[in-house]
Parts: C-alpha cells; sequence; structure tokens
C-alpha cells in the first residue's frame, strides 16, 4: 500500500484512506499517488510533443514563400499570454536557453502545467517538470504558493518571471482552461 503525508499533522497515512488516522483531516482529491510507470509514460509523451513542436517550428515549410510586408503593415500584437505551447489543457512554459543548448541547437527545456480549476477561492494546478509531478494550490493573489509531491510539501514565494510565476500569471488573468 503506497504511503502518503497527511496534509495537516504531517504524519505517514495510507493512500486509500479516507481520513488521517492521527488527527482525523479528511484526505484530499488531490492527495493522490502518481505511480512512477504513470509519470515515465507523461514524461515521454511531453518531451515528444516538445521534439515534434520544436521540429515544425523550425523546419520550413517547402511551399513556403518570402514575400515582403507593405511599409503600412501593422506589426502583430504580444500574445496575452505567457505560455509558449499548450495542447488542449496542458500548457508549455519554456525554460531560458543556455548558451551550450544554443550553440548546439537544442531546443530550451519546458515544464508544463494543467490547470485543474478553483474550488473555495483555492486555485489548482499540476506542475510536470519531467521528474516530478506536483500539486501547486494558491488564494489570489498568490504571492505565495503550495507546492505538494512526494518528497515535499510546503509554502514557497514565487518568484517574478519563472515558469511557475508565468503559470500563476496565465491562470489569474484566464488565460488557462481547466
Amino acid at each position: 500500500m503506497a504511503l502518503i503525508k497527511c496534509s495537516e499533522c504531517r504524519r505517514e497515512i495510507g493512500a486509500e484512506a479516507g481520513a488521517c488516522p492521527h488527527c482525523g483531516a479528511p484526505l484530499s482529491p488531490l492527495q493522490t499517488v502518481v505511480p512512477r510507470s504513470a509519470v515515465a509514460a507523461v514524461a515521454l509523451i511531453g518531451v515528444a510533443v516538445v521534439a515534434i513542436g520544436i521540429y515544425s517550428l523550425w523546419t520550413p515549410s517547402p511551399a513556403a514563400a518570402v514575400v515582403a510586408a507593405p511599409a503600412s503593415a501593422v506589426a502583430p500584437s504580444k500574445p496575452t499570454h505567457y505560455y509558449t505551447w499548450h495542447r488542449g489543457h496542458v500548457y508549455g512554459y519554456e525554460l531560458e536557453q543556455s548558451e551550450f543548448s544554443r550553440e548546439h541547437g537544442q531546443a530550451p527545456p519546458a515544464i508544463t502545467y494543467t490547470y485543474e480549476g478553483q474550488q473555495a477561492g483555492v486555485f489548482h494546478l499540476r506542475q510536470f517538470n519531467g521528474r516530478f509531478m506536483d500539486v501547486v494550490t494558491c488564494s489570489a493573489p498568490c504571492e505565495t504558493v503550495r507546492i505538494t509531491n512526494a518528497q515535499i510539501d510546503g509554502p514557497l514565494k514565487l518568484r517574478p518571471m519563472t515558469p511557475l510565476w508565468a503559470a500563476i500569471q496565465d491562470m489569474l488573468a484566464g488565460q488557462l482552461e481547466p
């Protein structure tokens, strides 16, 4: 039987328990155990999606023709969101690309988020960074979030211009769909 930590008393309890036998706190539906095989499958799919997306962006179409824009053309407006791609309800945020990656034509790494909605004023995101599946929760204005995974469960002060900060900004602005 898989063990998880109680969100109230921090003691280990069985994942199937309806409530903590130590303090009586109910088990949150977001406190789930993700099997390693499921995490590996999601990681493999995420890497494949990112690779296909990058390949399609960097590979010019043979039918594409370069056409000079007229001088009166208006520059396209900037996007109103921070994510670099999305498929359904999964949103990708790219990390800053290292000099080595740029020199070797490697794609910048990405972190994916799934917005799970809002309940009782608390926003819920799932973050996958290639190794861990994190549950991220916060209440507006979300200057501090709670990160929960198999290794940690605690508050984190958001740093501006990080992928998590960008996902939170998009979530608060209504740019993400559950």
